[in-house]
């Protein structure tokens, strides 16, 4: 990505023209929100931002990492690496605390083959709330509704690649699914047991110290149920960036 021509230093040129940065929110992002978004985590190179106007935490330091150009570079920015020093959280403790249906999209590159965190709500007990997990090549999602479901999308994470994982609860149902691969169910999964003492992280749940070598470009986190339609949707697009 390079400046943008009007000099106001507020828009940077991406692959499909000028994308103006207004408050750290990128105006084409790769992910379309849904009408039951409630949250949008984008990077802008210099920091985060959420389009829904939650305002993050960073802990430590996370390195920022620019858009690049080129067949495997990511046209977006993004950060990472994480651990649990270095990490983001929510404000409070009640963001992505879902009481019944819900999907989560995360794109991202993971650098190194590790078991790591992308995100969670989840207290070191882990008799509650839910996290994304890559268990070395594979993307697993843990939830908690008395008792501990994980549910892990076929296929391997690629290294050093764009990659897009979707996760969530329909019905009575957990799924998980990763690229263009086929998804993955476990049930039946009833009411997610809430983590009330724990914020939302990203690169890091609760008692996690694992460390994350991804880098995580953005999320999207919404109370409308998981479908394979809305991975598949997802997937096409940022593949296609």
């Amino acid at each position: 990505m390079q400046p943008s021509p009007t000099g106001s230093g507020l828009g940077f040129w991406s692959p499909q023209g000028i994308a103006p940065y207004f408050g750290g929110v990128t105006a084409d992002t790769m992910l379309i929100e849904d009408a039951n978004t409630t949250f949008h985590v984008v990077w802008t190179g210099a920091g985060i931002s959420d389009t829904k106007g939650t305002i993050w935490k960073m802990n430590g330091t996370v390195p920022q990492v620019f858009a690049g150009s080129g067949i495997f570079a990511m046209p977006k920015p993004g950060a990472g690496t994480y651990s649990a020093a270095n990490n983001y959280q929510s404000p409070n403790n009640t963001l992505g605390e879902w009481a019944g249906d819900w999907s989560l999209t995360l794109v991202f590159s993971m650098s190194s083959v590790s078991a790591q965190v992308l995100m969670g709500k989840r207290s070191a007990a882990g008799t509650d709330g839910w996290m994304v997990y890559i268990n070395a090549t594979t993307a697993v999602i843990y939830a908690y509704d008395g008792v501990l479901r994980s549910a892990a999308a076929p296929g391997s994470v690629p290294t050093n690649s764009r990659s897009v994982v979707t996760v969530g609860r329909s019905g009575n149902l957990l799924y998980c699914r990763l690229n263009g691969g086929a998804s993955n169910n476990v049930g039946p999964f009833g009411i997610m047991t809430p983590a009330t003492a724990e914020p939302l992280r990203i690169g890091k749940f609760g008692g996690g110290a694992e460390a994350t070598t991804s880098t995580i470009y953005e999320i999207i986190g919404s109370t409308t149920p998981y479908t394979d339609a809305l991975h598949a949707a997802r997937w096409a697009r940022v593949s296609g960036w």
